[in-house]
């Protein structure tokens, strides 16, 4: 055999053995570090977990040592999946009270002590994951199901209590995945709404009658499409008191209870994760709620892997999710969900390559190195 041949033949089988091993990088499911921040807000003037971070900024932030699995090569236009396993984020504080009346002219404060942990299920974010039409509008009724297809009616605006529209952008990255609430929130509504002015209401003779607001053990936001929950409200009793409250909606000081408080039912819909664009309103409320906000994928493209060792995969990937809720009492919000995730640095790496994948993989590495052998020893 002459050497140009021989030269011939090996560059076939190392241009062989680089296009197997690429694949069998591009298949690998890969481990990665995962940090960042959830955070989710009803209406205008209430974030949860409560605080004075106004949202984005999250307080549900992932457990030390949490993970993310990917599969596949990531490119913008066919990004990779996403994996990952239940209750990788999680909050748990003492009771917290917040002021919301320059928000919201139906409530004076919040008291919550809630706890997030999710997902409560294993999931997997993909290019259409958020399932249905590039665009899906829903309006809210009385009895109404959020559907992948949206309203055929429903192309204008609201027609109920609320708008819930997914519009696609790049890409239609996301998926479900909702998590476990528990504990409880008390809220303080005006019970004296007729008094004008720019404080709640004057003095110490502020009627405040207080409902109770636990959630549903299930959220809403990050949900598929068609979930729904429901929660049945306990009435506080005594719940109506005179007080003092401060213009912020602050309550200062409590007064001799007059009754039972009130029941403020309520059902919430939501819709899933996505990186592509979410409009939520709530027209009826007080003040009326218009929110409009959009994800981002910016994971750096590239095959990461033993022989390719570029951060393909890794970097900043941001998800949003949506719904609205209607009570009995204090009426309709918009209310939304951000999932901040950045993907860190490979840890570890499982080859998905099938049996036959791993014989052509070892078959051509002994080859080539055949080859290189019988060309030294004949040097």
């Amino acid at each position: 055999m002459n050497l140009k041949a021989s030269s011939a033949r090996l560059t076939t089988l190392l241009v062989a053995l680089v296009l197997v091993v690429g694949a069998w990088s591009a298949a690998q499911a890969r481990t990665h570090t995962l940090t960042g921040n959830a955070r989710f807000q009803i209406g205008d003037g209430l974030p949860l977990p409560i605080g004075f971070t106004p949202a984005p900024n999250g307080k549900v932030l992932p457990i030390i040592g949490a993970t993310v699995m990917q599969h596949g090569v990531h490119t913008a236009s066919n990004p990779a999946k996403l994996v990952m396993d239940p209750f990788q984020w999680s909050y748990d504080a003492a009771g917290i009270n917040l002021g919301v009346f320059g928000s919201n002219m139906a409530v004076f404060q919040v008291h919550t002590n809630l706890t997030y942990m999710l997902p409560k299920d294993k999931i997997m974010f993909q290019a259409g994951g958020r399932t249905g039409a590039s665009t899906v509008t829903f309006c809210g009724q009385s009895g109404s199901t959020v559907t992948a297809m949206g309203n055929p009616g429903c192309a204008g605006g609201s027609t109920g209590t609320g708008l819930l529209r997914y519009t696609r952008t790049t890409n239609q990255f996301g998926g479900p995945g909702n998590g476990n609430v528990g504990g409880s929130a008390d809220v303080a509504l005006r019970g004296n709404p007729a008094v004008a002015g720019g404080a709640p209401c004057a003095g110490p003779a502020c009627v405040i009658a207080f409902y109770d607001a636990g959630p549903a053990p299930t959220g809403a936001v990050g949900a598929a499409f068609m979930f729904s929950n429901n929660t049945v409200a306990v009435v506080p009793n005594p719940g109506i008191f005179t007080g003092t409250v401060l213009a912020n909606g602050a309550i200062a000081n409590l007064g001799a209870p007059g009754g039972p408080g009130l029941a403020n039912n309520g059902t919430s819909w939501g819709g899933p994760w996505t990186s592509g664009m979410i409009t939520a309103s709530a027209p009826q409320a007080l003040p009326p709620e218009l929110f409009q906000l959009t994800g981002a994928d910016a994971r750096a493209s590239g095959i990461p892997g033993p022989i390719f060792s570029n951060a393909g995969g890794t970097g900043m990937l941001s998800l949003v999710a949506s719904g609205f809720s209607q009570r009995s009492i204090s009426g309709p919000n918009a209310n939304r969900g951000w999932l901040n995730m950045t993907i860190g640095t490979k840890t570890s790496h499982v080859p998905l390559m099938p049996a036959y994948g791993v014989a052509a993989l070892v078959a051509l590495t002994a080859l080539s190195g055949a080859y290189a052998l019988r060309r030294r020893s004949r040097a």
